[in-house]
């Protein structure tokens, strides 16, 4: 089931983001600290995964707020928000 959150930037759920992949980011197409620095100014970063079990998300929205970003960060796909 492909659903999608919001965390923001404390890690608190804040509920349903639009389930609309445009925009989203493949967790898979970011592979290095450049990328993550061209997504820095965007007020929302989009990362779609494939499946809950994908860490890889997670990884990088810690890295994004490590280096300073204070926009929304939206997970799309199968994921289970606990």
């Amino acid at each position: 089931m492909r659903r999608a959150v919001r965390i923001n930037r404390n890690g608190v759920f804040l509920g349903k983001a639009s389930h609309n992949l445009e925009g989203a980011i493949s967790v898979e197409d970011i592979n290095d600290f450049e990328q993550l620095d061209a997504l820095m100014k965007q007020p929302v970063v989009r990362l779609s995964i494939e499946g809950f079990a994908d860490g890889r998300a997670l990884s990088i929205a810690r890295q994004l707020r490590l280096r300073g970003f204070e926009g929304s960060v939206e997970l799309v796909g199968d994921i289970l928000p606990d």
